[in-house]
């Protein structure tokens, strides 16, 4: 059966209940990387997920920072009838610099689950990259990578969350961005996407999955479900 992966940034839960409505429109991933992923009524709103999406998922959120009064986290969530994780760590991503980034003290994670699918060993990240500063989102995309790389070798490594390339009129350019994935034998497999947000109607790519190795047969495709200013995307990989 293939691998199903899907990525969706749900704007701090402020429309929790939209996006639980439309959670069944998922089908049934077998990975789930939320970003801005927060708490509701007491409760993790990646709990909520889980427990829409049915009995046999698991999830583990773990929070950023806070912004405008409300948890930012990442989270991931797993089916554990098709996933068998054996390890999981939140990563600590570079802070802003320079002067004026500094002045946002904006903080950033990324977590990481390790198992199997099956018969091949997995590893999976969620990834948020900062707002502001093309070199910055760089250093913590490296951040993510080089973990990658000094970890034992995986039949399949994913990198699935919120990238925030904007980018208008073809800039900036985010050649050196994807050169670096690339580097690292990481491919985007949602290039067919054509958009991921939608703000003051500029429909922008934001959000991704990233996999190596090159050469995965894959499909992917974006779904315009309401609950946020993003729409999940997802990646099916045989």
């Amino acid at each position: 059966m293939p691998l199903r992966v899907c990525s969706w940034n749900l704007q701090l839960g402020l429309r929790l209940g939209v996006v639980l409505t439309a959670i069944e429109q998922l089908g049934s991933p077998d990975l789930v990387a939320l970003q801005e992923s927060s708490v509701t009524a007491g409760v993790e709103d990646a709990a909520r997920v889980a427990e829409r999406l049915g009995p046999d998922y698991e999830w583990w959120q773990v929070t950023a920072q806070r912004l405008r009064g409300r948890d930012q986290a990442n989270a991931l969530i797993w089916n554990r009838r098709r996933i068998r994780v054996t390890e999981r760590e939140a990563l600590a991503l570079p802070t802003p610099a320079g002067r004026m980034l500094r002045r946002i003290g904006s903080r950033r994670n990324a977590l990481m689950l390790e198992g199997r699918a099956g018969r091949r060993r997995l590893r999976f990240y969620c990834v948020h990259l900062d707002v502001l500063g093309i070199a910055h989102r760089r250093a913590q995309l490296r951040a993510v990578l080089d973990h990658a790389a000094a970890r034992p070798p995986v039949d399949l490594a994913l990198i699935a969350g919120d990238l925030n390339t904007f980018g208008l009129g073809g800039r900036p350019a985010w050649a050196a961005f994807h050169a670096e994935a690339r580097a690292h034998g990481f491919r985007d497999l949602t290039t067919g996407v054509g958009w991921t947000q939608a703000r003051l109607r500029v429909r922008q790519k934001l959000d991704a999955v990233l996999a190596r190795p090159p050469g995965l047969v894959s499909r992917s495709w974006a779904l315009d479900l309401p609950g946020s200013d993003h729409i999940p995307v997802l990646a099916e990989i045989a």
